[in-house]
């Protein structure tokens, strides 16, 4: 499907420049054609979708105390099998489509097969696992067959959030130096010996004197660019406003607008953030109240609503809308027909098994859960 997108968007582009003056007037947006990329424009009022969200099963992990994050879940479906990334260990959890706990791949160590701190994990097309390991400076790969295939260097270096494998070569984030006081940190797609750089995000920083030394720390809620990769496919939005940009194989091909603008942010917010996000090694580590970390580093005015995307095996788009890192709504868009609605839902689909099925994650009373959900039509 993915080879056809651009000749079917050419079909709709030319369809929305008839009679009504190149825009399509559908629910689904108003379309523009610039330069053969299609804009979908859409009001900031939410319809719903067509179909609903529902629990099927939850993954029969072996043991407590593990930890996974949305970039530590990959799949292959041919094989029907679900990895986990558990940064605690470190290791990778294997899991059927039916849940079913199928053993583990790897574990700490300097050795082959061995890793460091992985902080992600990726498949490609032949389903080959990637193991993205900042912590050794390398990029593991097993093959399908679940064979140890070998390392290679990082190069740029890993910053996160994300990985992906596209035909093309790793998907990922990388960061400059904060010696100016700007962090610029890139989405950046490594093809050979060529790094292509697909968008970029600022965030202001500041070296703090604090109880356990000087330490660089930016803004407080400062949000790194939310993005996703499917195959050659790859959604982006580095900017506060409501704009996701979707490549196909490098070249932009439909942008998706919505009148909902940045979210403004609250300073007792910015403090009730610090314990749940990326600095709360600062209070816990280094004996900073989280108002003291906001006072002394600042805090962004507005963030995006965006929280997260991902592409799914029809090729539509999920971007979730929330505060911080919680999904409120869930919005579904189509490059072929633009928006497709929106779902109320907590469960934000962290990896598809197949058009219809995916993981997430939902809190418990004990604790986190990893769960699949399936996509059924509206009642």
């Amino acid at each position: 499907m993915r080879g056809s997108i651009v000749m079917t968007l050419g079909v709709a582009v030319a369809i929305g420049c008839g009679d009504t003056g190149g825009r399509d007037t559908t629910p689904h947006g108003v379309l523009f054609d610039s330069a053969g990329v299609a804009i979908w424009t859409v009001s900031g009022t939410d319809f719903a979708a067509d179909f609903q969200l529902a629990p099927v099963t939850r993954l029969a992990l072996p043991d407590s105390g593990w930890i996974a994050w949305p970039d530590g879940i990959a799949v292959d479906r041919e094989e029907s099998r679900i990895y986990v990334l558990d940064e605690a260990a470190p290791r990778i959890l294997m899991f059927g489509f039916d849940g079913a706990f199928q053993g583990q791949l790897g574990r700490k160590g300097q050795g082959p097969g061995e890793y460091d701190s992985p902080l992600a994990l990726a498949t490609d097309m032949e389903g080959a696992l990637f193991v993205m390991d900042p912590g050794a400076g390398a990029i593991h790969q097993w093959s399908r067959d679940l064979g140890y295939v070998g390392r290679e260097e990082i190069s740029p270096t890993y910053w996160g959030p994300g990985f992906a494998v596209t035909r093309r070569g790793p998907v990922y984030t990388t960061a400059g130096s904060v010696g100016s006081g700007v962090m610029t940190e890139a989405l950046v797609h490594v093809i050979s010996t060529t790094v292509d750089t697909a968008a970029t995000v600022q965030s202001r920083w500041k070296i703090l004197d604090m109880p356990c030394g000087r330490v660089p720390v930016p803004e407080v809620m400062s949000r790194a660019s939310v993005w996703a990769a499917a195959d050659d496919l790859v959604a982006f939005t580095a900017v506060p406003e409501y704009v996701i940009d979707l490549t196909l194989s490098g070249e932009i091909v439909a942008s998706f607008r919505r009148d909902l603008g940045p979210r403004a942010v609250r300073r007792d917010e910015a403090e009730a953030s610090v314990p749940l996000g990326p600095l709360q090694f600062l209070v816990e580590g280094c004996g900073m109240t989280p108002a003291a970390l906001v006072r002394q580093a600042g805090f962004v005015d507005e963030v995006s609503p965006l929280v997260m995307l991902t592409i799914d095996a029809s090729d539509r788009l999920w971007a979730a809308r929330g505060a911080d890192s919680t999904v409120e709504v869930i919005d579904v868009f189509g490059a072929e027909m633009g928006y497709l609605g929106s779902i109320p839902s907590p469960a934000f689909p962290w990896a598809f098994l197949d058009r219809s099925r995916f993981v997430t994650a939902l809190p418990s009373d004990w604790g986190t859960v990893l769960e699949i959900w399936e996509v059924l039509p509206r009642r």
